[in-house]
């Protein structure tokens, strides 16, 4: 029997299976084939991949790049890599308006600067029309402007707009951009709605913080993970948590099922007290009272933390972070013995444990998978 006697359903599912090269390729194959690879979902998992780097002229044809390919208009991913700063703030507003009037049917789009964003600069997106910014937020499902610079204006703009509506937003991560001018109740809105929101390094004030936690703690929220992590911000810039009402932390913690709290320079805004409080009210929740499953706390002080309330709390859970945390050794030990001895729910810990008892660290090994510094 010949591939064209096939019936459609039966060449769709080959068509799925084939690479994203050889899939465009089927397009010259004969009418019928062509008709077929432009079937929409089979384009729904590829990404399409372009750098706005020094080689990509300014007059660059980004509408002719979707309507000569017309099945890139349903592409999965859209991949951004910025390489020129200069390129960038010429082409971006192009991105976005050609995006919008095309009605390009992706599910993410990321921009986001290279390992050289220091030497070749920020991605600025300064230049992008508001409208059409807020439009693209919608109609993604996942969007991510990493590293991104964008003015005050386009940010309450955008938090505005998807806090009336969010669209099919579910993944929001705006890394490295200054959000402190962002209105508190418009930011807390918006965050409760989505999934998952990635602020890392982003200067949230405190009355936004506080706000935040407010918000999660007294609202039904779709929220399952946050991450406030801070990795490259300076100390003046740092999320300051001291406010935070203990009570409010303890319910979002338990309504999350991802929580990154990484102070990744060891200077955490999070008192000893602070996270004692927390480790003993999170000790006292059941199982099933919290959602739980993943904590990353690497750099803050955990010195203060009762060791059974530690114990108790992280192995309930499947993924935590604990390394740089000032722990004692005694915690840590304590923490290894609970694993071995009682039956876990965690399967990878980061932790420190030099000094400790390099037989119990073989046992706990036996367990979960434990990446050590220190040893």
């Amino acid at each position: 029997m010949s591939v064209d006697n096939l019936p459609d359903e039966i060449l769709l599912k080959i068509l799925g299976l084939l690479p994203y090269d050889d899939l465009e390729n089927a397009f010259d194959v004969s009418r019928r084939w062509m008709r077929l690879a432009g079937y929409p979902l089979l384009w729904r998992n590829f990404r399409l991949e372009i750098k706005f780097d020094e080689e990509l002229e300014e007059n660059y044809n980004l509408d002719e790049l979707f309507t000569k390919r017309p099945f890139y208009q349903r592409i999965g991913s859209l991949d951004v890599e910025v390489v020129n700063e200069e390129t960038c703030r010429t082409l971006a507003p192009k991105l976005f308006s050609t995006v919008v009037a095309l009605g390009v049917e992706m599910k993410k789009l990321c921009i986001w600067g290279d390992d050289w964003s220091c030497i070749t600069g920020v991605p600025d997106l300064t230049d992008v029309d508001t409208e059409h910014l807020v439009a693209v937020a919608k109609k993604v499902e996942s969007l991510e402007l990493s590293e991104t610079t964008m003015s005050d204006f386009q940010l309450n703009s955008l938090f505005s707009a998807l806090e009336q509506e969010q669209g099919n937003l579910k993944y929001l991560d705006l890394t490295n951009n200054n959000l402190s001018s962002v209105n508190s109740d418009h930011l807390a809105n918006v965050v409760k709605q989505i999934s998952t929101v990635v602020f890392e390094d982003t200067s949230l004030s405190e009355e936004q913080l506080e706000k935040l936690f407010l918000k999660l703690a007294t609202s039904d929220i779709n929220l399952k993970s946050l991450s406030l992590h801070h990795q490259n911000a300076p100390a003046t810039d740092r999320f300051d948590m001291s406010g935070i009402d203990l009570i409010h932390l303890v319910t979002v913690a338990t309504k999350l099922e991802e929580l990154d709290l990484t102070e990744s320079m060891g200077e955490g805004k999070m008192s000893r007290d602070q996270f004692s409080h927390l480790f003993s009210d999170l000790a006292k929740k059941s199982e099933t009272e919290s959602n739980l499953t993943k904590l990353m706390l690497d750099g803050n002080d955990l010195s203060g933390v009762d060791t059974e309330h530690l114990n108790t709390v992280i192995t309930r859970l499947r993924i935590a972070d604990i390394s740089f945390t000032n722990m004692s050794l005694d915690q840590a030990q304590s923490l290894l013995t609970a694993i071995v001895k009682k039956d876990t729910m965690l399967e990878t810990l980061t932790m420190d444990y030099e000094g400790i008892d390099e037989e119990l660290i073989a046992e706990a090994k036996k367990i979960i998978y434990i990446h050590g510094y220190g040893c």
